[in-house]
């Protein structure tokens, strides 16, 4: 949980709300009929959780608001539809890493599906927490590690060519103090990946997408956002790519703007 109002990214003081989200309302819609987990232990004691956007950095932010625990997501598990193994942003991670072997670094990595998408002969090490997925992991074989990712930087500073995360940025409470840990593992000069979803396309305007609130989604993330936090880390020249809209996701996109 996020100590105060302040921009979890920049540290910047937060404006005046841009609105109000009743907790019990979230917890009801976390019991509707396709999702049924039950959050309220994970839900802070207050009656609402203010929304923020900082006039600094453009990220948008729940405040207070406390991260899924293990729990939360294994009962997100539990429906076929929630996890991907493969990920439309792995093809094109993988398109800018060459052909050249790597030491490669990933943050909540799940099963460790993107080691796959490697060049010949990389070092792989994925970070996650969820028990199934670092067993999953291990059972292919992969060098996957339930450790923190401070204290990974702080064991081995430097030590990686590549470290990536997908889709893992907007569940962090600290995204800035995540981010200064990513760095901080990466080689002067290294690679340093991450996706999230655009709140610049439709999930900023989906009314009532309940996994794009908390505990599922802290934090709301669009380009401006994203590249002034890659600058703050010194992360270098940064690119962004938007992934085309996929064929399952048209009929919630198609809501969301009607």
């Amino acid at each position: 949980m996020t100590g105060s109002a302040a921009c979890p990214a920049c540290g910047a003081p937060a404006a005046k709300p841009l609105e109000r989200l009743s907790t019990r309302r979230l917890r009801q819609g976390w019991l509707e009929p396709h999702l049924q987990v039950d959050v309220a232990a994970l839900l802070p004691a207050t009656a609402a959780l203010a929304l923020h956007r900082c006039d600094t950095c453009d990220l948008t932010w729940f405040h207070p608001a406390t991260a899924g625990d293990a729990a939360f997501y294994a009962a997100l598990q539990a429906h076929d539809w929630y996890y991907q193994d493969d990920k439309p942003e792995y093809a094109q991670a993988a398109a800018q890493l060459g052909g050249a072997a790597l030491r490669v670094l990933e943050v909540g990595c799940g099963a460790g599906r993107f080691a796959r998408h490697l060049p010949a002969g990389s070092r792989y090490r994925g970070l996650e927490f969820n028990d199934a997925a670092v067993a999953r992991a291990r059972a292919a074989g992969l060098d996957v590690q339930r450790r923190d990712l401070a204290d990974e930087a702080a064991a081995a500073p430097g030590a990686w060519d590549v470290v990536c995360h997908f889709q893992v940025l907007e569940h962090v409470a600290d995204p800035g103090a995540f981010m200064r840990h990513c760095a901080r593992a990466l080689r002067p000069g290294g690679l340093l990946l991450a996706a999230v979803p655009s709140d610049d396309a439709w999930p900023g305007q989906a009314v009532n997408a309940w996994l794009n609130l908390p505990p599922h989604h802290l934090t709301r993330w669009s380009d401006r956002a994203l590249l002034a936090l890659f600058a703050q880390v010194g992360a270098g020249e940064a690119t962004l790519w938007h992934e085309p809209l996929p064929d399952a996701e048209r009929p919630v996109h198609d809501d969301a703007l009607a």
